[in-house]
């Protein structure tokens, strides 16, 4: 892919090779961009506002001066996590009151190693992935920035039996889930990762009739998490496989033959969680998925219903948003007769506008009563259906 210069609108020169994006979760009017070379860029209101690197901040460069950013993430406490490639001090982070600080890590190869990717998870653990020598590196601060006495890290390479890690995830449980050079491999235990017990487990499917590896001959270059906590799997040569939430059960396989992807070669998925809409970055360019799933509410006072009314010239699926995390959805008539039951990916619920025999439902208003896992939370609408 060729590198795209950016001409710096407050005179700093040209910027190029933006290989990393984080957004502000509390202010998406903040927006970080990672330069492998020029250092990490900070925008707010799309304007660029300050460039970090080795020369004017915590944030390490290599032996020659360019400073190198790829693994970017938030933690709960907004406090902004960066890995910097090839230098001493590989990770950085800027507090939401801009105070900065750095980390160096007794033991590691300092100066040649590629920290390519960071996430932060549910405990506030930072994992940085080393994709030069195939180590992944967990850290925990203890809340106290500022004090390293009670700083903990562990180091650990892959065990599972595939091999080189690619990339790494959370999932909606807190599970580390691992693309690798082939496979996929997940941590079911993270929050005891410190205790040097836990390694990367191999997931196993049946097909055939035969046991075997998830993705065993395939190189998973991304994973994405959807409202529903299904996987989304890129592949660097067989595009793109939707698994269920624990991986056992082929859900979706798009490749050039049997979709609009295109390219197999998959570089990136992200999804948006309001919508469901899954965003696919091939090597010959951008498409985007209508998706299942969304982000689940906490409960039932965003409740809507799209397309509403349905119209006798659509005949695609009817949604049902805002819904919590396993709501039971009961569709019935004006009358109460059960037409249609399902339960929600994540906060979307999917309909047909069949009734249980299959066929497409008359004119009429229907009512969708929609009621949590526990039955606590309860909330009704209606569809207006023409047939």
């Amino acid at each position: 892919m060729e590198n795209s210069p950016y001409s710096s609108p407050v005179g700093l020169g040209n910027l190029y090779s933006f290989v990393s994006v984080a957004i502000n979760p509390t202010n998406v009017n903040q927006v970080y961009v990672g330069s492998w070379g020029n250092g990490l860029l900070e925008f707010n209101n799309a304007s660029l506002s300050t460039v970090y690197n080795a020369q004017n901040s915590v944030l390490d460069s290599t032996f020659f001066g360019t400073t190198n950013i790829s693994g970017m993430d938030f933690d709960q406490n907004s406090n902004f996590w960066v890995s910097s490639s090839y230098g001493n001090e590989i990770l950085a982070v800027k507090t939401p009151s801009n105070n900065l600080y750095n980390f160096s890590f007794p033991g590691f190869s300092t100066g040649t190693s590629e920290y390519t990717k960071l996430i932060v998870d549910k405990n506030d653990f930072v994992w940085i992935l080393d994709s030069k020598h195939l180590k992944i590196t967990v850290f925990d601060y203890n809340k106290t920035l500022g004090t390293t006495s009670d700083d903990r890290f562990i180091t650990f390479q892959n065990s599972s039996g595939s091999g080189e890690i690619v990339t790494l995830q959370e999932d909606l449980d807190g599970e580390i889930w691992f693309g690798a050079n082939p496979g996929v491999g997940v941590i079911y235990n993270p929050q005891n990762v410190f205790s040097g017990n836990e390694q990367i487990q191999p997931v196993y499917i049946q097909q055939d009739g035969q046991t075997q590896l998830l993705l065993e001959t395939e190189t998973v270059k991304c994973i994405a998490i959807d409202g529903a906590n299904r996987k989304w799997f890129g592949t660097e040569n067989s595009g793109v496989y939707l698994m269920s939430e624990d991986g056992t059960e082929e859900i979706e396989h798009f490749t050039t033959d049997n979709s609009p992807l295109f390219s197999n070669n998959i570089y990136d998925i992200k999804i948006d969680g309001k919508t469901g809409e899954v965003y696919i970055a091939t090597e010959k360019g951008l498409i985007s998925y209508k998706g299942t799933a969304t982000d689940a509410e906490d409960d039932f006072s965003n409740v809507f219903v799209y397309p509403n009314p349905v119209r006798e010239t659509y005949h695609g699926v009817i949604a049902i948003r805002g819904l919590v995390e396993d709501t039971d959805v009961r569709i019935t008539d004006i009358s109460g007769n059960l037409v249609s039951q399902t339960k929600s990916l994540g906060g979307q619920a999917i309909w047909d506008g069949k009734d249980l025999n299959g066929n497409r439902v008359q004119t009429g208003v229907y009512m969708v009563f929609n009621a949590s896992q526990d039955g606590e939370l309860k909330q009704a609408a209606k569809i207006l259906f023409i047939h």
